[in-house]
Parts: C-alpha cells; structure tokens; sequence
C-alpha cells in the first residue's frame, strides 16, 4: 500500500495503482479506504469493469447491497464478470431477499470456482427460503480438507439446526452436541450458536427443562448460519 501511495503522489491519474490499493484494502478489510480507492480507479477509467466489480465487492462487504447489487449487474452485463462477481451479487440479493436470482448466481458461482463459500452462502440461501433439506445437502458436500477443523465445526452446528428444522430433533442433538467444546473454543459467538442449536432441539422435543441452560448460554438468540462465513 505504501508503494501504491508513493506511485500516486507521483502520478495521481496512475489507474492500476488506485486499483491495486483498493484490492489490498479489501483483503485487509479496511472497506471504507477500498471503497475510495475503486472510486477513485472508476473516475480514471470508466469504462473499466475492475473497479465496478472491486467496489461492488466491497459494498456487499459493508452490508450495502442496495448500492452494490446495480454494480454488480453492470460488470455482467459488460461481459467482465468473474465467479466473485456472481458470489457477490448472490450474497447480495440473498440478503435482500432476492431468492430465485440469487440461487441462479450463487450457482454460477459456483460452476466457475468450486469455492468451498459458495456452497455455505447457498446453504444460507436455502436456510432462509425455508428449505433446510437443500441446505443440508449443500452443506454434506463441503469438501472438509478445505475448511479446516474450525469450519467443520461450525458446519456441524448448522447442519443439527437444519435437522432440528426438519423435524430430526434427536438427529440434531446427536451431532451437535459432541461439537459443542470445540465451539466453545473457537469463541462466545460459536459457542452461543451451538447452545442455541441444542435449546432449540430440547424445545421442538417439548423438554424446556433442558432447554433452557443452553438457551441461557446463547447470547446471540439467532441461526447458527449466521457465523457460517467463518468456514470460508
């Protein structure tokens, strides 16, 4: 970043550098600073689909999908797309509940990169359209020697929550509930979800006795698939 800074104050209209700033912000995740480099690439070189795309992905990343879905759009419809640019929009119009458009994206997605986070936002996808079967599936086929043991874990937690949605209470208890000391460690965020998951399948069993302790222990009272980026 400090040679992109440096190759900027020499020549200020140096589009590559603006743009390569911006990509080393976003891996950083310094979004704001990403964000202005893109601008800043996309004011020298309009008709360029790199920082289109770049700011689109950093817009998704501050939960700004209204303004990055168009952007996203764009770079398709110029014929500059990559797999990012379908995960991101996908990611996109799955929070603005956009479904059947982006299950299509998240697929191509998919197609193009065999990602191991595609298949978690599709599992997400389908988590949220009420479909937890696909979800599962989604999630069964995660390649584990790519996600590492944290991944695994958390995959396990959302996997029992779907079961718990299906019905498969017992199914559920069984697989998380071996899990939970590894969530614990991985965090109070982890740990909340996988206690979250165990109350949830006491409660759908009617044992609210043994629900409750878990659920006390859940601090954040929501689906386990919202920590599931941690896979990626």
């Amino acid at each position: 970043i400090k040679q992109f800074k440096q190759a900027i104050e020499e020549s200020p209209g140096f589009y590559l550098a603006h743009l390569s700033m911006g990509d080393q912000y976003l891996k950083l995740r310094r979004f704001d600073e990403a964000a202005e480099a893109y601008q800043k690439a996309r004011e020298i070189k309009p008709d360029r689909s790199e920082p289109i795309n770049g700011l689109g992905a950093t817009l998704v990343q501050q939960q700004k999908y209204e303004e990055a879905i168009p952007l996203l759009r764009r770079v398709i419809a110029m014929g500059k797309q990559t797999a990012a640019t379908y995960l991101y929009l996908g990611l996109g119009e799955t929070m603005t509940g956009q479904f059947d458009s982006a299950e299509s994206n998240l697929t191509r997605a998919f197609e193009m990169s065999k990602a191991p986070v595609t298949r978690i936002y599709l599992a997400n996808l389908y988590e949220l359209k009420g479909e937890p079967s696909k979800a599962i599936e989604q999630l069964q086929a995660l390649d584990i020697k790519r996600i590492g043991q944290r991944g695994v874990s958390v995959r396990t937690s959302q996997i029992a929550w779907c079961l718990a949605h299906l019905g498969e209470s017992e199914k559920a208890l069984e697989l998380v509930q071996p899990a939970l000391q590894q969530l614990e460690g991985l965090g109070p965020d982890y740990a909340s979800s996988g206690h979250f998951v165990v109350g949830t399948a006491y409660c759908l069993q009617g044992k609210p006795d043994k629900a409750v302790p878990h659920l006390e222990k859940a601090k954040a009272k929501d689906s386990p698939s919202r920590k599931s980026g941690a896979l990626v």
